[in-house]
């Protein structure tokens, strides 16, 4: 039926499918039914309706619809949010997507407060500041002069 759990992969799946070959209305559209009938039917907290969840958010950055992206990106930083200590190179490109978001929509100061929390992370031990966070601060550096702060970017 249409509310079974392989009924709801497959078209999870399908939308991926769409996603990753360029069909992004399509796509958002099928994940958009499908996150909606996984919580209706299995609740928010099973891991194919956070794995749907997550398909849809990267469909919405795909297609540019960042407005829609940002909260399912705040959804997807709590929980490294909630333990300092998680892949800081996992947790930056989040925050690199957020600020990305964040930029395209307009609010540069969010997709700055976004890159230098994610150059922070990177700065944590046991790792060195590298090529990540590099890229991070040239990020950050277009942030600053978006915002008209040209002696803050690096």
């Amino acid at each position: 039926g249409a509310t079974h759990r392989n009924t709801l992969v497959t078209l999870a799946i399908l939308g991926e499918t769409y996603r990753d070959t360029g069909e992004l209305a399509r796509a958002v559209a099928i994940l958009e039914s499908a996150v909606a009938r996984f919580k209706d039917t299995v609740g928010d907290a099973d891991p194919e309706t956070a794995a749907a969840t997550h398909n849809l958010m990267l469909a919405y950055l795909d297609a540019r619809q960042y407005a829609r992206a940002i909260p399912l990106l705040e959804a997807t930083l709590k929980p490294h949010r909630e333990r300092p200590f998680c892949n800081p190179m996992e947790y930056a490109s989040w925050l690199r997507k957020l600020a990305l978001a964040h930029g395209a929509t307009g609010a540069h100061e969010l997709a700055r407060v976004a890159l230098e929390e994610g150059v922070a992370a990177l700065a944590r031990p046991p790792l060195a500041p590298g090529a990540g966070a590099l890229r991070l601060l040239y990020d950050l550096s277009d942030v600053h002069l978006a915002l008209g702060r040209p002696d803050r970017a690096h």
